[in-house]
């Protein structure tokens, strides 16, 4: 059964939201009256947002490498949210490293953040977005967008090809219900992990030639306003300025 959206609050569920794009998305979210259910590690973050956030806003300490504090938060959501108008799943790790590098170990870690947590999430709330016809959002990657490999990432580059193929199963088995999803495939974004992957790479940081996190967020939520008669089902950003 679905319910009428001008008869209620909005409901927005973002992982990943205590820095980078999660946290602009909910800075946005929040100007705009939805209920926030934040997602993150750093508690401290994600307090400063939930203070400006709508009333009835509330905050998760998860850590999405922790099976069962994924399964604890899914459970919780799922019992206490009646019904889901958007969910973001930006939460995302990465490491790179060479196939003589890279751990088995460090490869887990990335494929639990990156593409587990996320399935284990929308399975529990399949039911509250469809009561809502929801929107499921996927901050994915340049690395996930195209069927190709790169030297030193791809353990990274096989968890964001397997998040946009969890997408697009998503989309043809939801779309019938009124459930829209979206892929969104950043380049370089001037975040924190972004300023560690230029650290490691030994190049000069200078965030004002990257996409900026509220371009990212700006780009998503032209998505989800358009009518419900369109379909926007991938959006690929990259910085203006090319290396």
């Amino acid at each position: 059964m679905t319910v009428d959206p001008d008869s209620r609050r909005r409901t927005v569920v973002i992982t990943g939201s205590s820095s980078g794009i999660g946290r602009s998305l909910a800075l946005e979210f929040g100007r705009r009256g939805y209920v926030l259910h934040l997602v993150g590690r750093n508690i401290a973050s994600l307090d400063r947002v939930q203070a400006g956030a709508p009333a009835g806003s509330r905050v998760y300490n998860v850590d999405f490498q922790e099976t069962a504090e994924v399964a604890r938060l899914s459970g919780e959501l799922s019992a206490g949210l009646p019904g889901v108008d958007v969910l973001v799943c930006s939460a995302g790790l990465f490491a790179a490293g060479s196939f003589d590098t890279l751990t088995v170990a460090e490869f887990d870690r990335q494929w639990l953040v990156n593409v587990r947590a996320p399935y284990v999430l929308i399975q529990a709330l399949l039911p509250a977005l469809r009561a809502f016809q929801g929107q499921v959002v996927f901050i994915n990657s340049l690395a996930g967008q195209g069927m190709h490999g790169a030297p030193r990432i791809s353990a990274y580059t096989a968890t964001k090809q397997a998040l946009r193929a969890l997408a697009d199963g998503l989309r043809a088995e939801v779309n019938d219900d009124g459930v829209r999803v979206l892929s969104v495939f950043p380049g370089r974004t001037a975040t924190a992990m972004q300023e560690g992957i230029h650290g490691r790479e030994g190049k000069a940081y200078h965030p004002e030639h990257l996409l900026q996190p509220e371009d990212v967020a700006m780009a998503v939520m032209a998505a989800l306003d358009m009518p419900r008669t369109a379909e926007l089902t991938d959006i690929i950003l990259r910085p203006m300025r090319k290396a």
